[in-house]
């Protein structure tokens, strides 16, 4: 185990002084974080696949 584990784990511990504090967690975005919704992801596709090749073609005229 790296030592830089073994101080995560500890703070964890201090944080709340249970046995399941450091205990392995979950993988992957938790809960409430700042991931994109819906809505904004469909924006920024349109934009990448619209907007984007046109100024592509404009830097290649340069």
């Amino acid at each position: 185990m790296h030592w830089t584990t073994v101080y995560r784990l500890r703070k964890r511990f201090l944080a709340d002084p249970v046995i399941s504090a450091v205990r392995p967690r979950e993988r992957g975005p938790k809960a409430g974080s700042r991931r994109l919704g819906a809505r904004t992801e469909l924006i920024v596709d349109d934009v990448l696949t619209t907007w984007l090749p046109r100024q592509r073609l404009l830097a290649k005229s340069l």
